[in-house]
C-alpha cells in the first residue's frame, strides 16, 4: 500500500529518522523494509502527501526544539497494521490521538523523496 512518511534527515550521515521524540526513534533506510524497535510500534505514516505536509508544518518543530532540522516527506510502501494502537516507551496510544490521516504500519519502505524543508 502507498503512503507518505515524514522523516528527519541527516544528509551528511545519509540517515533518516522518525520524528518521534519520545522513545522508539527508528532509522529509515531508503528502499529497505524497516520495522518498529522492540516494544514499540506500529510505525506511523500518512494517507496522502498533503496530510504529511500539514503534519510537517504544524508539529515538526517539536521533534528537536531549538535546532535546525531538515525534514523530508517520502513516498513509501507499507504493510498496513491491523492494530488501532501504537506503543511508544510503554505508552499505548490510540490512532485517533494521532494527527489526521495517520496510518499505522507494521513495515515501511521509503521509495522516493517528494518534499524537503529546513525548519528552525
Amino acid at each position: 500500500m502507498k503512503a507518505y512518511k515524514v522523516v528527519l534527515a541527516n544528509r551528511r550521515a545519509g540517515k533518516y529518522y522518525s520524528c518521534c521524540k519520545i522513545y522508539g526513534r527508528v532509522e529509515y533506510i531508503p528502499k529497505k523494509w524497516v520495522t518498529p524497535l522492540p516494544g514499540n510500534g506500529p510505525l506511523c505514516c500518512f494517507k496522502n502527501k498533503q496530510l504529511a505536509a500539514d503534519f510537517m508544518a504544524e508539529h515538526i518543530a517539536l521533534a528537536a526544539p531549538g535546532r535546525e532540522k531538515l525534514v523530508e516527506i517520502w513516498e513509501c510502501e507499507i504493510v498496513q497494521s491491523k492494530d488501532c494502537y501504537a506503543w511508544t516507551g510503554g505508552l499505548k496510544i490510540h490512532v485517533e490521538s494521532f494527527p489526521e490521516g495517520t496510518i499505522l504500519a507494521d513495515k515501511v519502505k521509503l521509495i522516493k523523496k517528494v518534499s524537503c524543508k529546513h525548519i528552525k
